[in-house]
């Protein structure tokens, strides 16, 4: 975790006070660290520029009737079996789980007709992090 101050905008020129706000900022880079941190009374912004967010807009582009989220390979395998016709898309370590439709790759999905399919997601850290 890396934390920093950052302080808003400057007030009018000749401010005593400086500048409006000053605010902490807490930086997570893994799940495992949004696991074991205590957001009581904070607010959390996730920014997962990898991958598992861009899948989820290319299936829904693509047709898909919804995502859902799971935390494990076998949650994701139970998921399926909740929602008839729900493919199975994701990764562990960045390769294509054995007995997935897709692994996590927008570009492998977005040209996929879903037809109102919906997708099932599991990712080493994406979904994780969407869980916590």
């Amino acid at each position: 975790m890396k934390t920093s101050y950052a302080n808003g905008p400057p007030l009018a020129p000749g401010s005593p006070i400086g500048y409006q706000l000053r605010m902490r900022i807490d930086v997570l880079h893994t799940a495992r660290e949004a696991e074991e941190f205590d957001f009581s009374g904070r607010t959390a912004v996730v920014i997962d520029l990898l991958r598992a967010t861009t899948t989820i807009e290319a299936a829904l582009a693509a047709g898909a009737s919804g995502v859902y989220a799971a935390r494990t390979v076998e949650a994701a395998f139970e998921l399926r079996s909740r929602f008839p016709g729900a493919l199975l898309c994701g990764e562990r370590e960045g390769f294509r789980v054995d007995g997935f439709d897709f692994g996590n790759s927008p570009v492998e999905i977005a040209g996929f007709p879903f037809s109102g399919q919906p997708v099932v997601l599991t990712t080493t850290n994406g979904t994780r992090t969407i869980e916590a």
